[in-house]
């Protein structure tokens, strides 16, 4: 069995607590990487909880997801984007 390091352990504290900001009805851009790996874990376990957002990969490489987590993908057209408020 692999340890997790101490920045696999930062890794997965910080996707776990980006989960805890989604809220009911939003639209999530789904991203990719280790983080975004563990982000995901935690997503499936708040979807499979009930919880009803719209998802938009950031890539199409981003980590699969069940069709058992009834995630909603949107296609990306179909969001227009907002200026980002650090620009």
């Amino acid at each position: 069995m692999q340890h997790e390091t101490i920045q696999d352990q930062w890794k997965r504290i910080a996707g776990e607590a980006a989960v805890e900001f989604i809220e009911a009805g939003m639209v999530i851009g789904i991203g990719t990487g280790s983080t975004a790996s563990y982000m995901i874990q935690a997503l499936a376990r708040r979807l499979q909880a009930g919880l009803n957002i719209v998802g938009a990969r950031a890539a199409s490489s981003s980590s699969p997801m069940s069709p058992s987590w009834s995630l909603n993908w949107a296609a990306a057209p179909s969001y227009p984007s907002r200026p980002s408020p650090l620009q």
